[in-house]
């Protein structure tokens, strides 16, 4: 058998890491109405997409007689772009008042296909003012059914003060629907609500680490991803018993490490989470460290940190940086609407893929050989490898191309028993799937990893 018969074969027997591939779609929708940035999006249990600016919109023009009545609103569209009957959305009723909605800073979907909007303070309804006063002080998140009807709402006072301006992180929702609440500063509380009624449920911490946008929490309530983007790694408060457990800060520095984290959104295939994480978004400058690309959305394995799958903001002829800072995926996983908080360009893409990408299986083998996916994944020069042995013994370590030529010797000789890990530097290759094969004795494991220039 031939060297590039024997290393296609292989790919038939190793993990699919990064294999369903994004196509851009084009601005979302086909439209002039999503440009003043989109600070938050997600996907409803009837697939419509709902999208919230930071900045307001001039929903009255002016004219002779009338001023122009700035508004922050959450505009709902349907999956084939038009707006939905309902939208947009400007508010919630307090009392026999309406209360306007301030900067939207986050869009979360819960269990049950509704969705959470976070509004920094409130517009108080005033015909006499332009757009009415901005109350910055005051914080609410509002739950709405696909229907666009005010299910619950709830002021965060935890951090309320009569002088300081506070904006809230985009809600995490686990599974059961119970939700966290936090704000973008550090030091701030993090707090948990029961979805059902908005009751209390207790504090994960009260000095939340790093500046975060946006942050996640696990399905089950067990992990707080919270995307520190000026600590360069998302930090971790886990808890053995969810929302009703205690949390600790974790020491695990490792995942995204390198990135500027501006948005997080977990999506799970199968018993296995994935973690897409935007490479850079905290800020105006792409400041993500080698080898993430700063214009990239990476979905990391939570199990294991490794990029099993990728794509970035459409650039066409522009060139300055998009600042990437929110993100929603439909539930069959197909979908994908990226947002930006630039302004001067469309504030949303959309994105599909035929399937839904897969992570990685566990690389320990019945036999105690082990070939970890490489990390990171994809890389962009450089990434590391890591192998257990079982024993002593003599091993080596190949990289190929898809044509089965051996472009590099990462390891041969003699090993000790355990693990080992080894350093590729692709600079001098092209973009591209490599293959990676350690061989010791009579043991052969394969794997692949996508260098991305």
């Amino acid at each position: 058998m031939t060297k590039v018969l024997r290393i296609l074969i292989a790919i038939l027997f190793i993990p699919a890491v990064a294999s369903a591939q994004w196509t851009y779609q084009g601005v979302f929708p086909d439209s002039t109405l999503l440009v003043n940035t989109a600070h938050g999006i997600a996907v409803d249990g009837q697939n419509k997409v709902w999208v919230g600016p930071y900045n307001s919109s001039i929903l009255t023009p002016a004219s002779e007689g009338q001023l122009a009545v700035r508004r922050n609103v959450v505009r709902v569209f349907n999956p084939d772009g038009s707006q939905a009957s309902f939208s947009p959305i400007v508010g919630a009723m307090d009392g026999d008042s309406l209360r306007r909605f301030g900067p939207i800073t986050g869009l979360s979907t819960d269990h049950e296909g509704n969705i959470w909007v976070s509004s920094h303070g409130f517009r108080v309804n005033s015909a006499t003012e332009n757009g009415g006063t901005w109350l910055q002080t005051r914080t609410w998140i509002y739950k709405f059914s696909p229907a666009g009807v005010l299910l619950q709402n709830r002021e965060i006072t935890f951090m309320r003060t009569e002088t300081a301006s506070h904006a809230p992180n985009r809600v995490a929702v686990t599974s059961d629907g119970d939700i966290a609440v936090s704000f973008v500063f550090p030091a701030s509380p993090i707090v948990l609500y029961a979805g059902s009624d908005l009751a209390p449920l207790g504090t994960v911490t009260n000095d939340k680490i790093g500046f975060s946008r946006t942050f996640e929490i696990s399905a089950d309530g067990n992990t707080i991803y919270n995307a520190s983007f000026d600590k360069f790694y998302i930090t971790q408060y886990k808890s053995d018993g969810g929302v009703f457990g205690t949390y600790t800060l974790s020491t695990d520095t490792t995942l995204a490490a390198g990135m500027a984290p501006g948005a997080v959104h977990r999506y799970t295939v199968g018993a296995n989470p994935i973690l897409y994480v935007s490479a850079a978004g905290g800020g105006n400058d792409p400041v993500a460290r080698a080898p993430w690309n700063n214009t990239r959305i990476y979905g990391l394995s939570v199990a294991s940190g490794n990029a099993v799958d990728s794509l970035a903001w459409d650039y066409g002829t522009r060139t300055a940086f998009a600042i990437p800072r929110s993100m929603a995926i439909s539930s069959d996983g197909l979908t994908m609407y990226l947002g930006t908080f630039s302004t001067g360009t469309p504030a949303v893409q959309k994105f599909t893929r035929a399937t839904v990408a897969s992570v990685e299986r566990d690389d320990v083998r019945a036999d105690g050989f082990a070939l970890s996916q490489n990390y990171p994944n994809p890389f962009n020069p450089s990434t590391s490898i890591s192998f257990v042995l079982p024993e002593a013994g003599v091993a080596t370590l190949k990289v190929y191309d898809m044509l089965g030529r051996e472009v590099a010797t990462l390891a041969n000789g003699v090993f000790a028993q355990g693990e080992h890990s080894v350093r590729f530097d692709a600079v001098n290759l092209s973009s591209g799937v490599y293959l990676y094969e350690l061989r010791s004795g009579n043991t052969r494991i394969t794997n692949k990893m996508t260098l991305m220039k």
